[in-house]
């Protein structure tokens, strides 16, 4: 199933696919696909390095802030940061639709991992505050 949905979106190449996980490149990222209970989740790598916990704190409230972004997260994988999407529920089939939104869907999450990448780069940890005890004292 999870092959079936990959090789339909057009941007997505599978470098290896097992049962409910793959290996992809979309677009010279590379990436991978779950297919697991909520459905089709896709992540590219992210070119952060070891990033500052500010950018995870940024990049973090980020995604929790808008609706626009809400089926989106990051998680550490190994030694690379992932940039998540869910694209499809579990049951979902291949049709034009999915294609069409798919399409979309991968422009958008490549955009998004390009800004957060720049923005890694960019991001100097924020200064400290004194603690509330220090504050009481």
């Amino acid at each position: 199933m999870l092959g079936k949905l990959l090789v339909a979106i057009p941007s997505v190449v599978v470098l290896r696919c097992q049962e409910n996980e793959a290996e992809l490149e979309m677009r010279g990222v590379r990436g991978m696909a779950q297919l697991g209970e909520l459905g089709l989740c896709i992540g590219v790598r992210l070119n952060v390095g070891q990033p500052r916990d500010a950018w995870i704190e940024n990049t973090t409230l980020l995604l929790s802030a808008s609706d626009a972004v809400r089926d989106f997260c990051i998680s550490c994988h190994g030694a690379a940061w992932m940039l998540w999407r869910w694209y499809a529920s579990p049951s979902q089939r291949v049709s034009e639709e999915f294609v069409k939104e798919s399409e979309e869907k991968v422009g958008e999450q490549l955009a998004l991992a390009a800004y957060l990448t720049r923005r890694a780069s960019s991001v100097r940890p924020a200064p400290r505050k004194s603690s509330l005890g220090a504050r009481l004292a």
